[in-house]
């Protein structure tokens, strides 16, 4: 757990629900390595987070998570592991997630070739807001996905390069 977090969570964190509607995605034929094929944009009002539960684990693909830090930095983590993957992330251990966040939808080496269908998922967050304040009941925030294929040689998977694929 990232400590310095943890700290001013006690203060001001809200416990909120973060949902990912369902949504189909198209997976190409296992190439050797994981292929992003997905992603919710998390809502800026959200801000930097933890996750305080995680989603349960999915047979057909890989459920990571990318903060940015600055500069195009960005922290990436996967939220489970299947053994299957080939994405050299390590899995979440309670750190921060800085904002702007996505949440990513990864294939692994099981993963079957056409449409796979993510259902609506939650988790929780702890989320830092930008003034405290007192809210009586657990918000929700629906996350939707972007449309389309996320090519695994994009420039923010640093483990692929164009000479992954032909």
């Amino acid at each position: 757990m990232d400590t310095n977090f943890r700290k001013i969570l006690d203060n001001k964190a809200v416990d909120a629900i973060l949902a990912l509607t369902a949504s189909s995605f198209t997976a190409g034929a296992w190439g050797g390595v994981s292929d992003l094929i997905g992603e919710y944009p998390v809502d800026e009002s959200i801000g930097s987070f933890v996750f305080t539960r995680l989603p349960e684990e999915a047979s057909d693909y890989i459920i990571a998570v990318r903060g940015f830090v600055e500069d195009g930095v960005s922290r990436r983590f996967k939220l489970y592991s299947n053994g299957y993957e080939v994405l050299h992330y390590p899995v979440y251990n309670g750190e921060l997630i800085p904002y702007p966040a996505v949440i990513e939808i990864w294939t692994h080496e099981q993963t079957p070739v056409g449409t796979i269908e993510v259902p609506e998922t939650t988790m929780l967050i702890g989320s830092l807001t930008k003034d405290e304040i007192d809210i009586p009941t657990q918000p929700t925030y629906t996350l939707t996905s972007r449309a389309g294929t996320v090519p695994a040689n994009d420039p923010c998977n640093p483990f692929c390069s164009t000479l992954c694929y032909p």
